[in-house]
């Protein structure tokens, strides 16, 4: 948590803010002594697959990095991380006194990663009143605890300000929060957590269909859909004819492949090794 802004005035001139975050999977690699040929990843995928599924229930947290114990890994993420921000941080900064909505909310987002916020109806489901629900949306993102990703519509010339979804910004959070994590289910919500996070998203696509994550650099688009499981290309297609795009990436389970369709290129990478080849991507 950054210090209390009266702290900061107090002090001015002599204190400097540093964001610290955990590691990166490509740092947890590094933290491993593991070294990588890039140009060869695929054939490193039997001995940095199994890593990548370590590094979801740990988040690269340097405290735990090595830890095999899970009870430990969800009681130092539970009373290190979530409480203590609950309970003292966000209280501290913002004068906060409804912790258990703070503490819902949070739960609710690590439990069902892009979850769709619709304050309409968290005001009626938690008896709670909307203003609230969005300030407190608000500090928890303030906090660092989550991401809101937003909703790009009108040929990418707006982006609406319904439907926007909530991701946490650690997937140890989820770890901590989901007794079935590993379940092919839960697994899949966790991938695109990692992805939206790892390409730091700020925008999705919903309209008749969906796609993961729009990312935007310049006037160049990329679509970028997360399958865990079954692969199906229909809405990138889709998004590729609507915005007259060439290219996509579809992050799998442990599919590299290329496919051409009409001219339209759709990259097949596994998402464990996406964080080594996405700068040949991203441009």
């Amino acid at each position: 948590m950054q210090i209390s802004k009266k702290a900061k005035e107090s002090l001015a001139g002599r204190i400097f803010d540093f964001l610290l975050t955990p590691l990166t999977f490509k740092e947890f690699i590094e933290w491993k002594d593991i070294k990588i040929d890039e140009k060869k990843i695929e054939l490193f995928q039997r001995e940095i697959s199994p890593l990548f599924y370590d590094y979801l229930r740990t988040g690269g947290f340097i405290e735990i990095i090595d830890e095999e114990d899970d009870d430990k890994i969800k009681n130092y993420i539970k009373n290190d991380v979530i409480e203590r921000i609950i309970y003292k941080d966000l209280p501290e900064e913002f004068g906060i006194k409804d912790y258990e909505l703070l503490k819902t909310l949070i739960e609710m987002i690590a439990r069902e990663p892009g979850f769709i916020i619709n304050y309409d109806a968290l005001s009626r489901d938690l008896h709670k009143n909307k203003r609230t629900i969005i300030e407190y949306f608000f500090y928890l993102e303030y906090a660092m605890l989550i991401k809101i990703v937003a909703n790009y519509r009108g040929g990418f010339l707006v982006s609406s300000r319904k439907l926007k979804k909530a991701y946490v910004t650690n997937t140890a959070l989820s770890f901590t929060l989901i007794e079935n994590f590993y379940s092919d289910k839960v697994l899949e919500k966790i991938a695109e957590n990692f992805a939206v996070m790892e390409t730091d998203a700020k925008n999705y696509y919903r309209n008749k269909y969906e796609v993961d994550i729009i990312l935007k650099k310049g006037k160049n688009i990329l679509p970028v859909e997360v399958k865990y499981g079954k692969v199906e290309i229909d809405s990138m297609l889709k998004f590729l004819s609507e915005f007259k795009l060439r290219k996509a990436i579809i992050l799998t389970k442990d599919l590299f492949d290329k496919r051409v369709i009409d001219k339209k290129r759709i990259f097949l990478i596994p998402l464990w090794a996406f964080p080594f080849l996405k700068e040949d991507y991203i441009r």
